[in-house]
């Protein structure tokens, strides 16, 4: 019981917060509120709280995961606010598409976060702003790049080939066990 007065308690603060306009704070208190007691209504406060801060992509995949999990819960009003969110959102969204070469041992970080194949050549919703793309060779970076994204930009990004592997690594002092 404890722990529910205290996400409680956070909750009712950044939901406070949120109505004053003062969304970073808000959206702190109600991150801590989902963790320590997930809920949906948090969630879509949450998801609300990142739109308002500009976090668009952010805020959509919030509302993406508060729409399933309305519907898994057969919360018909809280689906129904979700996609409007989410449609509302969808003009404005940036989004990147990181064409990448098929490749055993390729990793590709958007951001320092992995992402998973699956993610590789689709249209991910992303925040506006500046965004880190990693291509690693079994566990090597190869290429960076940095691109900036503003409201509704979509953009591709080719991430060239994994440089051939090369023969056995140099015995530098790294090798030597140093």
């Amino acid at each position: 019981a404890n722990l529910e007065s205290e996400a409680a308690r956070l909750f009712q603060e950044g939901r406070a917060l949120l109505v004053e306009g003062r969304f970073a704070e808000a959206c702190s208190r109600l991150e801590q509120s989902q963790q320590l007691e997930p809920r949906l209504g948090t969630k879509l406060n949450i998801a609300f709280c990142q739109e308002r801060l500009g976090k668009l992509g952010t805020a959509w995949r919030v509302f993406q995961e508060a729409l399933s999990s309305a519907r898994a819960e057969g919360d018909v009003a809280r689906e129904a606010f979700a996609r409007s969110r989410m449609d509302a959102l969808a003009p404005r969204l940036p989004s990147l598409k990181v064409r990448a070469p098929s490749a055993d041992q390729l990793t590709l970080l958007l951001d320092g976060a992995a992402l998973a194949p699956a993610q590789w050549n689709t249209e991910l919703p992303v925040d506006p702003g500046e965004h880190t793309l990693v291509a690693a060779f079994l566990g090597e970076e190869y290429w960076r790049r940095t691109v900036t994204l503003r409201e509704s930009e979509h953009v591709d990004v080719a991430i060239p080939a994994a440089p051939e592997e090369t023969g056995p690594l140099e015995t530098g002092p790294r090798a030597a066990g140093t």
